[in-house]
């Protein structure tokens, strides 16, 4: 006949005793994860459409509102924008992409191209922005995106279709 064995313990591997599981899992918290843990992750998806037909950056409604658990843990943020572009007679299609903190570049820019000419000069496509940095502090800051169209010559379109873009937040133990 087995043994029962309450949910609270376990039994030691040479059958001597029970060991309280409690006490091994109530000591979990964030700061003593191993490095490289995922603490939290955070998504955004955005359908809404906007036609690019000026170079100024438009504010996608890709944003998130973050605060880090640690100080010394590293955020990635990744985006897929789902992209339209079409050139023109005399111009390359283009569009741009980039990841905002608190509203200010934080450096990483996507910048597709397509050809010239009429419609044989068109591309749709996912573009991949992935940007990562220190979280620094335990503060409050929202990640969002932008886009426009480089080339006005041509036109661009976020969210072209039914397409849907993307935003990932996630804190990584350092």
């Amino acid at each position: 006949m087995a043994s029962k064995i309450k949910v609270d313990q376990i039994q030691t591997a040479d059958g001597s005793g029970t060991i309280a599981l409690q006490n091994q899992l109530s000591g979990m918290t964030d700061a003593s994860l191993p490095t490289g843990s995922v603490l939290q992750v955070a998504t955004d998806y955005d359908g809404d459409s906007i036609t690019m037909s000026t170079s100024s950056w438009q504010t996608t409604n890709l944003s998130i509102a973050f605060t880090p658990k640690k100080a010394d843990s590293k955020i990635v943020i990744t985006s897929v924008l789902n992209l339209f572009m079409a050139g023109s007679g005399n111009q390359h299609g283009s569009a741009q992409g980039q990841i905002k903190k608190d509203g200010s570049d934080l450096g990483e820019l996507v910048w597709p191209w397509c050809g010239y000419g009429g419609t044989e000069a068109q591309a749709t496509m996912p573009c991949t922005l992935i940007v990562e940095e220190t979280s620094g502090s335990t503060s409050a800051r929202t990640y969002s995106v932008s886009v426009r169209n480089y080339q006005t010559g041509g036109g661009s379109t976020f969210n072209p279709y039914t397409g849907k873009s993307s935003l990932v937040v996630m804190e990584i133990a350092g």
